[in-house]
Formats: structure tokens, sequence, C-alpha cells
């Protein structure tokens, strides 16, 4: 199926793949003929990682085009403010290689075919995984964030997934969220809201991971901080997230969906909304077969399996 940009914007979060979208990549030097190559392309996307409505959409895709095919890692900015997004995008991923962190390269650039939106291609990390799901791999992204804190940058969005775990490399992907920071106070915040989404337990672990940090930052940050400091930063940014993430549950987003009419208000994880959508319509249905917890006269609980 081809969409738009228009079509991605009204798709939002409810955007399923296979789909495939027209682009036209900035021009490209042929070495061997000495001539620009101007490679009209589309783009087959076989999963969709992450949708920012109205936005960015972005996932793994295949790169079709005069030049044969290959599995790139593709972002399409659409909407207001889409070229300024895109073009924070690039500059974060320049900053990247400038420093010498171990990142995903850029292979492309340039603009969907309708005008609409703007494209940056990156190449595929092989069994590349979240550390979200490698927890035992997060000193390793400390150490990357340790590099980037000492070429005066920071992951202004820092968290697990902007991690990932490529055979034995740990790679700083989402360039979006570099930005320049010169001061200490902005590492040790950063490298403090990374920690905090670890569970607490993990807080008594915090001295070798401060250890690990600081070797890695030299004796000046050694000597400005500390384990103790960094365990009162990571509890202050774990309580700030926990806030966020409970405001995050009454609203549609990435992680759930909210249905709201002025008979009943429905919230549900996406990965079961599709299974669940026809109890979301008529759960009484379903009511009546289930096991009755309460039978009260403010509320009904009942137990049921779908």
């Amino acid at each position: 199926m081809k969409f738009s940009t228009e079509g991605l914007a009204k798709a939002g979060l409810d955007l399923v793949p296979p789909f495939f979208v027209e682009i036209d990549l900035d021009p490209e030097l042929d070495d061997a003929r000495n001539e620009l190559v101007l490679p009209d392309s589309v783009l087959n996307f076989k999963r969709v990682l992450r949708v920012l409505p109205g936005r960015r959409v972005s996932g793994e895709a295949e790169l079709q085009s005069n030049r044969g095919s290959r599995p790139v890692f593709a972002k399409i900015f659409y909407g207001p403010g889409a070229r300024r997004y895109w073009q924070r995008e690039l500059v974060g991923a320049i900053r990247l290689e400038r420093a010498e962190i171990t990142s995903a390269r850029v292979v492309g650039r340039g603009a969907t075919s309708d005008g609409g939106g703007f494209v940056v291609l990156y190449e595929v990390l092989p069994h590349a995984v979240n550390l979200s799901r490698r927890r035992q791999h997060v000193n390793a992204a400390v150490v990357v964030l340790a590099e980037l804190h000492n070429r005066r940058l920071m992951q202004s969005d820092v968290h697990l997934d902007n991690f990932v775990l490529s055979g034995d490399q740990v790679y700083a992907v989402d360039a979006d969220g570099i930005r320049r920071a010169h001061l200490l106070r902005q590492h040790f915040t950063n490298l403090a809201t990374f920690l905090g989404q670890l569970p607490p337990t993990e807080d008594a672990n915090i001295d070798a991971t401060w250890d690990l940090y600081a070797e890695a930052r030299g004796e000046y940050v050694t000597r400005m901080g500390s384990g103790r400091q960094l365990l009162q930063l990571t509890r202050t940014q774990r309580a700030l997230r926990v806030r966020k993430y409970l405001q995050k549950t009454q609203r549609s987003c990435s992680e759930f969906v909210r249905r709201r009419s002025w008979r009943r208000n429905c919230l549900c994880d996406r990965n079961h909304w599709q299974r669940l959508q026809r109890f979301m319509v008529m759960p009484e249905t379903y009511m009546g077969d289930g096991t009755p917890l309460k039978l009260g006269g403010s509320a009904t609980v009942v137990r049921i399996e779908i």
C-alpha cells in the first residue's frame, strides 16, 4: 500500500506495515563515472518502530532504487516543522560522527516525492537489540555517555532505547536528541536521568557505576562528583519519570490507546488493542460470562478471560 506524507499523518499511531513511500534522495557522486546520480527510490517499510503522530515515523525498510535494493533504518519527518526536525537529526548525526561516538552511519537523505516530508536513512546494525532488553550491558552505555560528555555533548532525551547492542558493541542512536552541553551539572543530570530508568534495586550498584563513569571522564570529574551525589540525582530523576509516565497512561500515545465517549472511558496497552477492541465496544456481553468479584451498588467487578 502506498502512503503519501498526508496519509502517514492521518494514519498516526494506527500505521501498520507493509507499506511504501516514494522518495527522492539527494544527489550522490558516482566515483566510477565522476557524475551525479539522482536516485528516485521507494522505501518499503517492513517494521515500524516508532511513530510521533503528525511529526515522524521510523522503522526498518527496504530501499529500492536504480542501484538495486538494500536494507536501511528510515526516518520520515512530516507535518509542521518537518524541515527543522530533519535538519536537527542531520546535525546530531554529524556531531556524533565528528566526536567519534559509536553510532549508525547516515547512508542517505532527501525528501518524499510529494514534497511534504523529509527523509534520513541509516545503515542497519545487524541483530541490534535495545538496551531495555539487555540491561546487563548498561555499563557499556554509561561509557558511551561519558564519551559524549567528554566532547561537550549529551543525549537530551536519554533513555535505554536510545542505545542498542549490535554484536558486542553498544551504539548511540536517535541523533535528533544530541545537544551541546558544556556544564558538569548538565552531564551529571543526564547520567542520572538515564540511570533513573532502571529499577530502584539497581541503586545498590551506583557507586560502581560512578567509578566507571568517573574513570572515563578523568580526574577533574572524579573530584567534582561522587556516587552519593549521583544516587540523589538518580532518585530525583526517577520520581520525575514516574510522574510523567502516570500522565502518559491517561492519553493515546505509542504505548497506550485511549478511547473516550460520553458513555465510557477506555484505556488499553497498545500491544493488545487489536484483540480487545470488541470488548471495549461491548463489555457487557463479556461480563455476563465472567466470574463476579463484586456486585455492589456503586461498581461491578468481574473477572473475564479473552
